[in-house]
Formats: C-alpha cells, sequence, structure tokens
C-alpha cells in the first residue's frame, strides 16, 4: 500500500517563562500554515489536495489503530509536517485541557469524509448514529500551572488556538498556554 509520503512532526524547542506565564518556542515553518481540523473535529473541508487527504487520513488512522478509544486532532503545520497536534480520547481531559472527550470524537466522526489515502489504508468510512456509545459533554478548559505538569502531555498542545484556516508566522512561533 503506497500513500502520498509520510507525516512528519515538528515539536516545541524549549519552554520560556516570562512571569507567571509559559510559552513554549517552536522551529520556524517555512511554507503555507495551514489548519487541517481542530480539536472539536471540525475539519478544513475537502480542497482535494494531497495534504488536506493525508492529514485527515492521519486523524482517522489514529481513530482506528486506537479501537476508537483516541483520535489525534488539530492537525496543523506546513505540507506534512505537523505541529501542536491534540490527543481527543474516550475521558474528557485525560490527555490535558486540549482533550474534548467523546464530543471531539463525535466531531470528527460527524465530519469527517474518507477520501484516497483512507481508502489506500483500507480505513472503513466513518459512520455516526443515534446509538453511538459517544456522548456530547461540555469542553472544560484547564491551564497548566507550572512545566512540570506540562511532561505528561508530550505531545499534546496546552493551548487551543481558534479555529483558522490559515495563518502565516514570523521566525519563531510563540505559543502560549
Amino acid at each position: 500500500r503506497r500513500v502520498h509520503g509520510k507525516v512528519n512532526f515538528v515539536g516545541w524547542t524549549e519552554i520560556l517563562e516570562i512571569g507567571d506565564e509559559l510559552y513554549t518556542i517552536e522551529e520556524f515553518m517555512n511554507g503555507r500554515f495551514r489548519k487541517y481540523n481542530n480539536i472539536f473535529g471540525f475539519t478544513e473541508g475537502n480542497d482535494n489536495s494531497i495534504e488536506s487527504d493525508l492529514a485527515a487520513a492521519f486523524s482517522h488512522y489514529t481513530l482506528a489503530e486506537s479501537n476508537k478509544d483516541f483520535v489525534i486532532l488539530d492537525v496543523q503545520g506546513v505540507g506534512n509536517s505537523y505541529t501542536d497536534l491534540a490527543i481527543v480520547s474516550t475521558s474528557l481531559q485525560q490527555y490535558g485541557y486540549t482533550d474534548t472527550g467523546p464530543s471531539g470524537i463525535q466531531g470528527f466522526l460527524t465530519n469527517h469524509t474518507c477520501g484516497h489515502t483512507c481508502k489506500l489504508l483500507n480505513l472503513h468510512p466513518t459512520v455516526t448514529t443515534s446509538n453511538s456509545p459517544l456522548r456530547l459533554l461540555p469542553t472544560i478548559t484547564k491551564i497548566a500551572a507550572s512545566e512540570a505538569e506540562l511532561s505528561w502531555r508530550n505531545p499534546v498542545i496546552v493551548r487551543t488556538n481558534s479555529w483558522c484556516g490559515t495563518s502565516s508566522f514570523s521566525r519563531l512561533r510563540i505559543v502560549a498556554f
């Protein structure tokens, strides 16, 4: 089975503390920055690009491989290089405050449409029904109080960006949590 390419991950390189706030500094990603989906399962939409198709299949693959215990969402980056991914599980906030729990998984299931890469990976279409064991739950936000609290979250992003299709960044991308 041959797919469009491999997925790369760009993590943060250091933590910066300014006063009572912590920031992560990430490697610069040159090119058009795109947000393919978010922690609530909303998707960018199918623009028929290889990048969108691969990002959607990546999230679908993580859901299938985990036996629907979690899905990796908040897929964003440049091309096939992703950053700030979030694990969304069947237990609300199991992986930090960006873990929107069953409502995030349900959102992904509702919005995802299998494309070429899903078919190449033999992933089955996602179907939601009213009998689904996933219930919509409220999202609660928890802010990290210290660097020590962050260590168990990797690779979960610790700050939620508002939904956006594209963004441009300067030399360093600084993400507050």
